[in-house]
Protein backbone atom coordinates (compact mmCIF):
# COMPACT_ATOMS: atom_id res chain seq x y z
CA UNK A 1 0.00 0.00 0.00
CA UNK A 2 1.48 3.40 -1.47
CA UNK A 3 1.09 6.27 1.05
CA UNK A 4 0.32 9.35 -0.63
CA UNK A 5 1.28 12.81 -0.61
CA UNK A 6 -0.66 14.43 2.44
CA UNK A 7 -1.24 17.68 0.25
CA UNK A 8 -2.61 15.25 -2.13
CA UNK A 9 -4.46 13.87 0.25
CA UNK A 10 -6.03 17.10 1.67
CA UNK A 11 -7.13 18.64 -1.60
CA UNK A 12 -8.77 15.12 -2.33
CA UNK A 13 -10.67 15.29 0.74
CA UNK A 14 -11.87 18.68 0.51
CA UNK A 15 -12.66 18.16 -3.31
CA UNK A 16 -14.43 14.61 -1.71
CA UNK A 17 -16.78 16.93 0.92
CA UNK A 18 -17.84 19.64 -1.69
CA UNK A 19 -18.93 16.95 -3.91
CA UNK A 20 -21.01 15.59 -0.82
CA UNK A 21 -22.64 18.41 -0.44
CA UNK A 22 -23.07 19.53 -3.95
CA UNK A 23 -24.33 16.75 -5.58
CA UNK A 24 -27.29 14.82 -3.27
CA UNK A 25 -27.73 11.81 -5.41
CA UNK A 26 -25.08 9.37 -7.24
CA UNK A 27 -26.15 9.72 -10.76
CA UNK A 28 -24.78 13.00 -11.15
CA UNK A 29 -21.37 11.91 -9.90
CA UNK A 30 -21.60 9.16 -11.89
CA UNK A 31 -22.02 11.55 -14.73
CA UNK A 32 -19.64 13.90 -13.54
CA UNK A 33 -16.90 10.77 -12.96
CA UNK A 34 -18.05 10.21 -16.71
CA UNK A 35 -17.03 13.68 -17.92
CA UNK A 36 -13.79 13.64 -16.17
CA UNK A 37 -12.71 10.07 -17.92
CA UNK A 38 -13.68 12.24 -21.46
CA UNK A 39 -12.01 15.58 -20.63
CA UNK A 40 -8.99 13.50 -19.45
CA UNK A 41 -8.26 12.99 -23.19
CA UNK A 42 -7.75 16.35 -23.73
CA UNK A 43 -6.74 17.35 -20.98
CA UNK A 44 -4.32 14.22 -19.16
CA UNK A 45 -2.45 16.88 -17.00
CA UNK A 46 -5.92 17.45 -15.26
CA UNK A 47 -5.74 14.07 -13.43
CA UNK A 48 -4.28 14.73 -9.85
CA UNK A 49 -7.02 17.55 -9.99
CA UNK A 50 -9.73 16.90 -7.55
CA UNK A 51 -11.90 19.28 -9.02
CA UNK A 52 -11.15 18.50 -12.67
CA UNK A 53 -15.08 19.25 -13.78
CA UNK A 54 -14.78 19.89 -17.94
CA UNK A 55 -18.22 21.14 -19.75
CA UNK A 56 -20.11 19.09 -20.87
CA UNK A 57 -19.60 18.72 -24.79
CA UNK A 58 -21.71 16.12 -26.36
CA UNK A 59 -19.81 15.99 -30.06
CA UNK A 60 -16.57 15.08 -28.09
CA UNK A 61 -18.26 12.98 -24.61
CA UNK A 62 -21.24 11.66 -26.10
CA UNK A 63 -24.69 11.42 -24.88
CA UNK A 64 -24.97 11.57 -21.01
CA UNK A 65 -26.07 7.77 -20.45
CA UNK A 66 -22.79 7.10 -22.00
CA UNK A 67 -20.89 9.11 -18.99
CA UNK A 68 -23.39 7.55 -16.87
CA UNK A 69 -22.54 4.34 -17.50
CA UNK A 70 -18.50 5.05 -17.79
CA UNK A 71 -18.56 6.71 -14.23
CA UNK A 72 -20.38 3.63 -13.08
CA UNK A 73 -17.62 1.61 -14.51
CA UNK A 74 -14.78 4.13 -12.79
CA UNK A 75 -16.92 3.30 -9.55
CA UNK A 76 -17.02 0.04 -9.41
CA UNK A 77 -13.41 -0.52 -10.63
CA UNK A 78 -12.82 2.25 -7.69
CA UNK A 79 -14.73 -0.13 -5.13
CA UNK A 80 -13.66 -3.37 -6.27
CA UNK A 81 -9.95 -2.33 -5.77
CA UNK A 82 -11.20 -0.56 -2.18
CA UNK A 83 -13.41 -3.87 -1.04
CA UNK A 84 -9.88 -5.82 -1.88
CA UNK A 85 -7.93 -3.43 0.31
CA UNK A 86 -10.34 -3.43 3.46
CA UNK A 87 -11.82 -7.25 3.29
CA UNK A 88 -9.22 -9.42 1.15
CA UNK A 89 -6.80 -11.49 2.91
CA UNK A 90 -3.96 -11.00 1.24
CA UNK A 91 -3.11 -7.50 2.82
CA UNK A 92 -1.84 -7.79 6.25
CA UNK A 93 -3.29 -4.09 7.18
CA UNK A 94 -6.71 -5.49 6.45
CA UNK A 95 -8.46 -5.53 10.08
CA UNK A 96 -6.75 -2.38 10.92
CA UNK A 97 -7.96 -0.52 7.65
CA UNK A 98 -11.53 -2.13 7.80
CA UNK A 99 -11.87 -0.91 11.74
CA UNK A 100 -10.67 2.53 10.53
CA UNK A 101 -13.66 2.56 7.75
CA UNK A 102 -16.34 1.26 10.10
CA UNK A 103 -15.67 3.62 13.08
CA UNK A 104 -15.59 6.53 10.25
CA UNK A 105 -18.65 5.40 8.49
CA UNK A 106 -19.78 4.99 12.52
CA UNK A 107 -19.33 8.97 13.29
CA UNK A 108 -20.34 10.97 10.37
CA UNK A 109 -21.07 10.46 5.80
CA UNK A 110 -18.35 13.32 5.96
CA UNK A 111 -15.68 10.82 8.13
CA UNK A 112 -16.35 8.28 5.90
CA UNK A 113 -16.27 10.04 2.68
CA UNK A 114 -12.65 11.69 3.95
CA UNK A 115 -11.46 8.10 5.15
CA UNK A 116 -12.14 6.26 1.95
CA UNK A 117 -11.06 9.13 -0.32
CA UNK A 118 -7.20 8.59 1.78
CA UNK A 119 -7.63 4.91 1.60
CA UNK A 120 -8.76 4.81 -2.32
CA UNK A 121 -5.89 7.00 -3.49
CA UNK A 122 -3.45 4.21 -1.40
CA UNK A 123 -4.41 2.02 -4.33
CA UNK A 124 -2.68 1.96 -7.59
CA UNK A 125 -4.19 3.97 -10.50
CA UNK A 126 -6.61 5.64 -8.53
CA UNK A 127 -5.84 9.64 -9.23
CA UNK A 128 -7.10 12.19 -7.33
CA UNK A 129 -9.71 13.21 -9.35
CA UNK A 130 -11.34 9.34 -9.33
CA UNK A 131 -10.71 9.09 -5.69
CA UNK A 132 -12.67 12.31 -4.81
CA UNK A 133 -15.83 11.61 -6.63
CA UNK A 134 -15.79 7.89 -6.23
CA UNK A 135 -15.31 8.11 -2.32
CA UNK A 136 -18.79 9.72 -2.26
CA UNK A 137 -21.12 7.55 -4.21
CA UNK A 138 -18.94 4.43 -2.71
CA UNK A 139 -19.48 5.56 0.77
CA UNK A 140 -23.65 6.21 -0.01
CA UNK A 141 -23.97 2.94 -2.29
CA UNK A 142 -21.97 0.83 -0.56
CA UNK A 143 -20.75 1.81 3.23
CA UNK A 144 -23.67 3.54 4.64
CA UNK A 145 -26.22 1.00 4.14
CA UNK A 146 -23.53 -2.49 4.99
CA UNK A 147 -23.72 -1.11 8.42
CA UNK A 148 -21.48 -4.01 10.64
CA UNK A 149 -21.75 -6.19 7.49
CA UNK A 150 -19.31 -4.63 5.73
CA UNK A 151 -17.65 -6.87 3.69
CA UNK A 152 -20.57 -9.35 2.77
CA UNK A 153 -22.78 -6.73 2.00
CA UNK A 154 -20.05 -4.78 -0.27
CA UNK A 155 -19.29 -8.27 -2.05
CA UNK A 156 -22.32 -9.06 -2.95
CA UNK A 157 -23.09 -5.37 -4.07
CA UNK A 158 -19.63 -5.81 -6.41
CA UNK A 159 -20.71 -9.50 -7.67
CA UNK A 160 -23.87 -8.73 -8.63
CA UNK A 161 -22.50 -5.28 -10.03
CA UNK A 162 -25.75 -2.86 -8.31
CA UNK A 163 -24.85 0.38 -8.11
Amino acid sequence: MTQPDPKTVNRAVAAAADFAADYEGTDALFVLLGRQEKGLENAPEQADNPRFDPEYDESHMGVIDTLREAGQRVVMGAADGLHQLICGAENPDTEKNRQALLNAVGLSEATAIGATTTLLLTLPAITPMIAAAAAVVIVRLFLIPAGEDLCEFWAEKLEAKAL
